[in-house]
């Protein structure tokens, strides 16, 4: 049986924290620092979020195509994530919203994990 302990949550509150930081705190704020436009900002982002969730399904082996879905997943992830540091002009909505995803995403594998 496969449990989530409160180890796990705080590890994934830290991971979700640091990701959004990076990504829509310091890279975006970099681009757009520099004069690249909103859209583009967000774009290259996004790409490189997407990028850093699915790198590592390909060695695992993979099917591309499961490869390819989590890519895309997490480039429309990224961007939405940057739409809300926009409106807010915080970090605090995206990382809610990722910590929110990850727990739902880790309640439903526990439950596939321990029917199998």
């Amino acid at each position: 049986m496969v449990t989530i302990t409160s180890l796990d949550y705080v590890f994934d509150v830290l991971k979700s924290a640091s990701e959004e930081i990076l990504f829509r705190g310091i890279l975006l704020g970099y681009f757009l620092a520099y004069g690249v436009s909103w859209r583009k900002a967000n774009l290259i982002q996004a790409l490189l979020f997407g990028l850093a969730h699915s790198n590592y399904l390909v060695y695992a082996e993979v099917s591309i195509i499961i490869t390819g879905a989590a890519y895309l997943l997490a480039v429309v992830f990224g961007w939405v994530s940057a739409l809300l540091v926009r409106k807010y002009q915080t970090v605090a909505g995206s990382v809610l919203m990722y910590v929110l995803v990850n727990t739902i995403g880790g309640l439903i594998l526990s439950v596939m994990l321990s029917v199998l």
